[in-house]
């Protein structure tokens, strides 16, 4: 694996721009980057920035509705689409390369012309609610959700990205208007182009993009650290399964902290694929569940890594309590060097296989910069995996893996609450 070649920009309105030639035969993928998540919504907006995503493809001056966006796309072969996170918003489109301005053009259309007509607001209302019902349906999507709202409770992490019912209902056009000019503005935007984009430089992406916007993030968004005890939260629903996301406070998860890798590293031991320690013991040995996985979520300033299962619902204790000594045993007793260094092939080749495609490429080097504005090449991270050492795994587990900062939330039948606060144990 080879380091990728880019070239970055900002330019003069201060919109930073990246371009990564790898030379894909006759593709090209253009992804704009807003650091505008739902993280930085006040709490009677919640769900805005995922509304707004929505609202941005109803069309502009040029393309003026979703059919008139899809029709010009399509008609290319192409594809689109949008993703909201906690911390950015993303929209993408991938198409022929000698296409890539009309990409460009779509975009900045629907950024800089958007009319946010109360019409369209009312009718995308109703696509956005059928949305939180297909999440509430599967309970497998919203553990994590339920544990965020207890990691991160009273602030704005712990609130989820789609919303609620009752506030997408009183979402009105000047809400948009007011929430595009605070957090849209040229200096918290990234465009990524990549594939075959030799051609592409500052002044095309000037042409369409040239304008000015002066918004400021507030810092009340920020989170501080702050849990003196284990937390549970239950959501009662009439299910074959029960699904839980049990997570560890981690600050070492957080994109900024020089022990991410550590941290990443950590949560593929216990969790990331058939060979980690949680799906073997978990599965293939005690049989408890069938989906059992970890991960770390990270954010610009804080993260944590959580454990997330589905179980039998006689058995979610017992489960937990497995999972638990998992957490207890690699706190315990220091990973031998052919584990960690397995680990590391992992995540090496995790990252090499995913940047197969143009967009994977625009992303990776894209969330880096609107998240960190620092971009670490493929090099870059490999020397930071390799770094990790048996001794920083160990040191990092027994600093986080205690019971103060031990998280869970559940959906399943009705569960005692008390007999599960009982069972959060380590060691």
């Amino acid at each position: 694996m080879k380091n990728l070649a880019f070239s970055q920009n900002i330019l003069n309105n201060g919109l930073r721009f990246i371009n990564i030639p790898t030379g894909s035969i006759n593709a090209a993928s253009v992804l704009v980057l807003v650091k505008a998540g739902s993280r930085y919504e006040y709490s009677n907006l919640s769900g805005i920035a995922h509304f707004l995503e929505h609202m941005f493809f109803k069309g502009g001056k040029k393309f003026k509705s979703t059919r008139e966006i899809s029709t010009a796309i399509d008609g290319l072969g192409g594809i689109f689409n949008a993703m909201t996170d906690k911390e950015e918003v993303g929209f993408f489109i991938k198409l022929p390369s000698k296409k890539i301005e009309v990409a460009l053009d779509i975009l900045s259309d629907m950024f800089l012309n958007s009319k946010f007509y109360q019409t369209d607001i009312d009718q995308e209302k109703k696509v956005i609610i059928e949305e939180i019902n297909m999440y509430e349906d599967t309970p497998m999507f919203q553990t994590n959700e339920l544990l965020e709202s207890i990691l991160y409770k009273g602030g704005s992490l712990g609130r989820r990205i789609i919303g609620n019912r009752k506030i997408i209902e009183s979402i009105k056009q000047k809400d948009f208007i007011n929430f595009t000019k605070q957090f849209y503005f040229p200096e918290n935007i990234v465009i990524v182009t990549a594939g075959e984009t030799k051609n592409v430089n500052e002044k095309m992406i000037s042409r369409f993009f040239n304008f000015e916007n002066e918004g400021k993030t507030p810092e009340e968004f920020f989170y501080k650290e702050d849990q003196a005890e284990s937390r549970v939260i239950l959501k009662s629903k009439d299910t074959e399964q029960s699904h839980f996301s049990l997570g560890f406070r981690m600050p070492e998860a957080s994109y900024h902290h020089e022990d991410y890798f550590k941290a990443k590293i950590l949560s593929v031991i216990l969790g990331e694929g058939m060979s980690s320690r949680m799906f073997l013991s978990i599965r293939e040995e005690k049989g408890l569940a069938y989906r059992i996985s970890s991960s770390i979520q990270s954010f610009i300033d804080t993260g944590y890594l959580d454990v997330s299962a589905g179980v039998d619902n006689k058995q979610v204790l017992m489960a937990i309590k497995a999972i638990l000594f998992e957490f207890q045993k690699i706190r315990d007793k220091k990973i031998d060097e052919k584990e960690l260094d397995k680990s590391k092939e992992y995540l090496k080749g995790k990252l090499s296989l995913g940047l197969e495609e143009s967009l994977d490429v625009a992303f990776f080097l894209g969330r880096q910069e609107i998240l960190t504005n620092k971009i670490l090449n493929v090099l870059d991270v490999f020397k930071k995996i390799n770094d990790v050492t048996a001794e920083d795994i160990f040191n990092l587990a027994n600093k986080r893996f205690i019971e103060k900062g031990l998280n869970i939330g559940i959906i399943g039948p009705v569960i005692d609450e008390e007999l599960i606060r009982r069972g959060l144990k380590i060691g």
